[in-house]
């Protein structure tokens, strides 16, 4: 995490095309997925959090799904998606976790 370029380049590796969504997507896509992250894959809190309907947050994340090629159902792909996220959370152009 302490090299940027390294963490960009797993960022982009393992969420593919959701890095050349226009920014305000993506920037959803990954603050859903920190929320997501944040408690515990329950998509009823994160809507809770993200004041939006649980059905939202479940689409979104199929979004990311799509995108990235992985699924959030297998440990390894979710574990990827994970750490994917917070390599790009710590680079200065990539928004900030509101939630931080």
């Amino acid at each position: 995490m302490s090299a940027p370029s390294t963490a960009s380049r797993i960022g982009h590796q393992v969420l593919g095309e959701l890095m050349d969504l226009p920014e305000a997507q993506r920037d959803q896509l990954l603050h859903t997925m920190s929320t997501y992250f944040r408690v515990d894959g329950s998509a009823e809190k994160a809507a809770k959090l993200l004041f939006c309907h649980a059905n939202t947050v479940r689409y979104r994340l199929r979004r990311i799904e799509q995108l990235s090629g992985r699924s959030f159902e297998r440990r390894l792909d979710s574990a990827e998606l994970y750490i994917a996220l917070q390599a790009l959370l710590r680079l200065p152009e990539v928004v900030r976790d509101p939630l931080e």
